[in-house]
């Protein structure tokens, strides 16, 4: 299952509307959520924390990298950039070999550790991938 089935069926198992979704998100374009539900593109990782908070699910459902569903109840947040310098220091890879292996550009990279933002959901899911995490963990939902 990918990210706009999946969505579309914890929305109606939650009996969200998508106006319900956008309150609950606090977006300001209701056109917003209708492209997640077609499939036409993803969330930023920013909303995708917010979905499966709100559904109580990990990212990894959400996403569709696996059907199982676990109630994930977040306490907090680490920040993305501490999460994954603990992630390479624990795993022994260095930032180059991360680039290198998955591709990345130094740009992301610096972007990623300068807190200017996060992968995109793609990304988040090749580092996940790459490092062997889930994707709750690489993002520091814990």
């Amino acid at each position: 299952m990918n990210f706009s089935e999946r969505l579309n069926e914890l929305m109606a198992e939650s009996n969200l509307t998508p106006s319900d979704l956008i309150k609950k998100l606090n977006l300001e374009n209701l056109s917003t959520i209708y492209v997640w539900k077609s499939g036409k593109s993803l969330p930023r990782v920013e909303n995708l924390i917010s979905l499966a908070n709100l559904f109580d699910c990990s990212l990894d459902y959400l996403l569709g990298r696996t059907n199982n569903y676990e109630k994930i109840s977040c306490k907090k947040v680490v920040p993305f950039d501490i999460q994954l310098n603990k992630i390479l220091k624990n795993k022994n890879i260095t930032k180059y070999k991360l680039m290198k292996n998955c591709n990345f550009t130094k740009g992301h990279i610096n972007s990623w550790f300068n807190l200017k933002s996060y992968p995109t959901p793609d990304n988040t899911i090749k580092l996940a991938d790459f490092l062997g995490v889930s994707a709750d963990y690489l993002v520091g939902r814990i």
